[in-house]
């Protein structure tokens, strides 16, 4: 039915218009930006080597992309220092940790002081009610209470000790839902398929 201009706008034709809208902005997005990332301030990633990480972003300016087609926005939440409680060679528990389960899954621990400085472990799973963090391979020795760590989605995996590495941003099973990615190192400048090329790290 041809409608005139004094009929009344209809909430369904409001939101086939916005649907029809959000769809061919997605549409353009792919096709001019297939993989990369669209807003970073600084506007080039800043590395760590003393702690193989890539600066956390400040608040309100995340790292926004697409890697392989699936978004992502990384801001200052994904990373957070912390002080254990208590724990063993393969979790901790920080009372003070209260995100939602699961919600460092996938992030990195880093042991900043005790005798677990400068290791690190990947989180396997997070339980909000308890504070806890666990990981799959085992310590050589107990986390102890008093312990400082960082758990951070920003660690970079794989840096070696040779003169340069080259970093990417690679999607998870949880990108889509949660829009984080991680981030992995060679020496080959070579990416693996899907992988976002970020920058070198010179040693």
């Amino acid at each position: 039915m041809k409608r005139t201009f004094e009929d009344k706008v209809i909430a369904d034709d409001v939101n086939l218009r916005n649907n029809y809208l959000e769809n061919v902005g997605k549409v353009i997005l792919h096709q001019l930006i297939s993989g990369g990332l669209i807003y970073r301030e600084p506007p080039t990633s800043m590395f760590d080597l003393t702690t193989n990480r890539i600066n956390c972003p400040s608040v309100d300016d995340p790292l926004v992309g697409l890697v392989y087609g699936k978004p992502f926005i990384m801001g200052h939440d994904r990373e957070a220092d912390g002080v254990i409680n208590d724990g063993g060679t393969t979790y901790l528990i920080d009372s003070s940790r209260n995100e939602v389960d699961n919600f460092w899954q996938d992030a990195f621990v880093v042991f900043t002081s005790g005798a677990n400085e400068g290791l690190v472990r990947q989180v396997t799973s997070s339980v909000s009610a308890t504070g806890q963090l666990n990981w799959s391979s085992a310590l050589d020795t107990s986390v102890a209470p008093g312990d400082a760590y960082t758990v951070t989605f920003f660690y970079i995996q794989d840096i070696t000790t040779e003169v340069l590495n080259y970093v990417y941003g690679r999607s998870l099973d949880r990108t889509t839902p949660d829009g984080v990615i991680q981030w992995v190192a060679n020496t080959n400048g070579v990416a693996a398929e899907g992988d976002l090329y970020i920058g070198a790290i010179f040693g």
